[in-house]
């Protein structure tokens, strides 16, 4: 089955009503995009992903929403072209941050190897704004924190593990 027909990653919404997610494909350049969804109904894209630096395909990782209304959640491809991941002809994958105007912030690109790679799952933030995830890049599987910062602030790895 065409894994862009299936709703896969799911909605969060705001105190207003709006809902947010993402789309795995579509978009302009057909590697998803980032939407709003009134509670009228009326839908606005925020960000349309390239599959280039910027991420593509957030296939299962929805997203987050902090109290200044920046978006947060991962890209499965795109970023880092010259690692070593699972599906390295598309890209590591991303993390990202969409703010209010639309702007599209990676917060990190995977490269692969020991850092992982290929984000399926998406992000949690704690209260002093450190964005934690795991990553899925054969052989091996791990989990990460990074901060919401920006660019400059580089991922951590917490552990590595090798799942089942």
């Amino acid at each position: 089955s065409d894994v862009c027909s299936s709703d896969l990653a799911g909605v969060i919404r705001d105190s207003t009503g709006n809902l947010y997610g993402t789309t795995c494909c579509g978009g302009t350049a057909g590697e998803g995009v980032v939407f709003k969804l009134s509670a009228s109904g009326h839908e606005k894209i925020l960000y349309t992903f390239t599959g280039g630096a910027d991420g593509g395909g957030p296939l299962y990782s929805g997203l987050i929403r902090d109290s200044a209304g920046n978006l947060y959640g991962t890209t499965s491809g795109g970023g880092s072209f010259v690692g070593n991941c699972a599906y390295e002809d598309n890209g590591c994958g991303t993390v990202f941050k969409v703010d209010a105007s639309g702007q599209e912030t990676v917060l990190y690109a995977f490269t692969g190897g020991a850092g992982g790679g290929v984000p399926y799952g998406g992000v949690i933030r704690d209260s002093a704004g450190n964005i934690y995830g795991t990553t899925y890049s054969e052989p091996r599987q791990s989990s990460h924190r990074w901060s919401s910062g920006g660019p400059a602030e580089e991922k951590q790895s917490t552990h590595d593990y090798v799942g089942p």
